[in-house]
């Protein structure tokens, strides 16, 4: 605890003169919106954006009315303390936006979607005039989605959007097409960082916001850096010339609490010199040098094999600038050639790369980031404690998201040798249950003259004659997985 005199004189530092605090007073009446996320505030004006079409033509049609009906109309702004509508015009908000949002999956929405919709209506509402909508309207406009009256007139998709899971060998197969690709990177560096990435999600079910910029803070720059790393040489009593390395990363980006430094979560991985393809400790050193973030460390050579035995556990040192910048970073062309920026790598780069080579190793399924996570959080689920896989993924303990949006519907166990007992094949079912049991193994491997022509005819690209070329697509659509999906 600080000394009370330290205390006082703190104190006493922050006061302002009775004057200064009355005119501190007059600016305080102010309305004050709750800060949320960009892309939380599209979503918001998106919404506002279709109840402001129904609340326009509400109004129309009742002014082409001979005899109105004696009802309140439903609010055309929201402003402070202005009253939310009422449960009959949020019904009828309802179906309005049932009949206006187009369907993924059929040509009606699905009802989670409208439910969605309409809950970030009531934050919307709250946030412009802190006045909420009550929580018997919210009840019954839940029970009217589920109703007959409603489907009746809105009959709303129930499927819902595949969400695949993938297991550690399609990732694992996807990472070596990335090591196997080499005009598909424009950098070395660019390889490794995009290796590492996908490494850190497969073994730490971590969420692509905790390492790259999300889309959610665009522009924010938050991602995983360097300083958020920890290097330690700890002695091998069996072979003092080769000591072991261990990795500390800490992950501070978590969902719901980016702005309290006191919560996050941290991994602890060793150098595994029989798997350095998967290894994230061998990739994180090898971006390390590219770098140049470890002073005392010129080449990897040198780290893995020191001039002196290492005795005693040491902790490596890193160049303080170096710390600051982000690990996964922008690659950008700059005067004919391609460099890492400061600048760190957005979530929809890090994504579109990785779709590329799910695509061009031949996969019926995109394998994405959220993929890796699931298969994380079912592998998990399977060998450690709920409270345990919760702590992994993340997720609050009284969260469960898990059972709706990352447990896989699929039995994996072996329920026929089960019953049989005539022993349990459980390779053989993980195996016909991954992503890549279906894997198109005539998927092309690099363009094809018919690509290229598809490409090239495309109206984006053929009405930019010697801006745009092909060439320059190719390499930037990772693997030309891309190419081979939507160019024919």
């Amino acid at each position: 605890m600080p000394r009370l005199g330290a205390s006082r004189a703190t104190h006493e530092s922050h006061q302002v003169s009775a004057k200064d605090m009355f005119e501190e007073l007059q600016g305080l009446d102010d309305f004050h919106y709750k800060i949320i996320t960009a892309k939380r505030l599209d979503d918001h004006e998106r919404i506002w954006l279709m109840y402001k079409t129904w609340a326009d033509a509400y109004h129309e049609a009742l002014g082409k009315l001979a005899n109105p009906p004696i009802t309140p109309s439903p609010p055309r702004e929201a402003l402070p303390n202005v009253s939310p509508p009422t449960l009959q015009q949020l019904k009828g908000f309802c179906l309005h936006l049932a009949r206006t949002v187009r369907g993924r999956l059929g040509d009606w929405p699905c009802k989670n979607t409208i439910h969605g919709y309409v809950i970030t209506f009531y934050a919307l509402w709250l946030r412009r005039t802190s006045v909420a909508v009550s929580t018997s309207d919210k009840a019954q406009v839940s029970a009217y989605l589920a109703s007959s009256d409603f489907l009746v007139k809105c009959p709303l998709v129930t499927a819902e959007r595949s969400k695949p899971v993938a297991s550690f060998v399609d990732v694992r197969v996807l990472i070596d097409a990335i090591w196997r690709d080499q005009p598909g990177m424009r950098l070395a560096r660019e390889r490794l960082q995009t290796v590492y990435g996908l490494q850190l999600i497969a073994y730490t079910s971590s969420r692509p916001g905790e390492i790259v910029v999300s889309g959610c803070h665009a522009g924010t720059g938050a991602a995983l850096l360097w300083r958020d790393h920890e290097f330690f040489l700890v002695p091998n009593p069996d072979d003092p010339a080769h000591p072991f390395i261990y990795m500390h990363v800490l992950f501070h980006l978590l969902k719901g609490f980016r702005d309290n430094d006191a919560k996050y979560r941290s991994c602890v991985f060793r150098l595994d010199n029989e798997n350095l393809d998967i290894c994230p400790v061998w990739t994180a050193i090898m971006l390390a040098m590219k770098d140049k973030l470890m002073p005392d460390y010129a080449t990897p050579t040198e780290l893995l094999e020191p001039l002196h035995p290492v005795t005693e556990p040491r902790k490596i040192r890193f160049d303080p600038v170096v710390a600051k910048l982000a690990v996964l970073r922008k690659v950008q062309y700059v005067n004919g050639h391609w460099e890492t920026m400061e600048e760190a790598l957005s979530y929809a780069a890090f994504n579109y790369a990785v779709h590329g080579y799910s695509l061009k190793e031949g996969l019926e399924h995109i394998l994405g980031l959220y993929a890796a996570r699931r298969g994380v959080g079912n592998n998990a689920d399977a060998v450690v404690s709920e409270a345990q896989r919760k702590q992994i993924m993340a997720h609050s303990q009284l969260s469960h998201v898990f059972a709706n949006a990352y447990q896989s519907k699929t039995i994996t166990t072996d329920l026929q040798g089960m019953a049989t007992g005539t022993g349990s094949d459980q390779s053989g079912v993980e195996w016909v249950m991954s992503m890549t049991a279906t894997r198109d193994a005539e998927a092309p491997r690099t363009p094809t003259p018919a690509i290229i022509s598809a490409v090239e005819a495309l109206p984006e690209i053929a009405q930019k004659p010697g801006r745009v070329s092909s060439r320059l697509i190719k390499r930037a659509l990772v693997g030309f997985g891309l190419l081979v999906k939507f160019a024919i």
